[in-house]
């Protein structure tokens, strides 16, 4: 019973890792009607994934956009040539992103399914 029980508890951690994938994404700054905001909007992923977020500010040279996931503790401050953020979506829920430099500029969500 206990050698099935460990097999049972190897097997399930086997299969959440089979599962875990690497999730890109490409971030980019644009202006609409004078409203700044990063697209796409929102990013969808699984608990386990890892995220690797390629930020990037296009609204011209020397222009600087923050870039925070407060839930995940990622304050990033990417320009024109772009700004590479990795970490591993490790709980679920809905994590808004925005620009923590401009308050007013619209941001999004990072939606983590169980």
């Amino acid at each position: 019973m206990k050698m099935k029980l460990i097999a049972t508890a190897a097997l399930a951690l086997f299969s959440t890792m089979a599962h875990a994938e690497t999730r890109k994404f490409a971030m980019n700054t644009v202006e609409v009607s004078g409203v700044k905001m990063w697209l796409p909007s929102t990013m969808v992923v699984k608990k386990g994934d890892e995220v690797e977020i390629t930020a990037t500010s296009r609204l011209g040279k020397g222009t600087m956009h923050g870039f925070t996931i407060e839930g995940y503790k990622i304050v990033e401050a990417p320009d024109e040539k772009g700004k590479v953020i990795k970490f591993t979506a490790d709980k679920a829920g809905i994590f808004p992103f925005r620009c923590h430099l401009h308050p007013a500029h619209v941001g999004g969500q990072l939606v983590v399914l169980e």
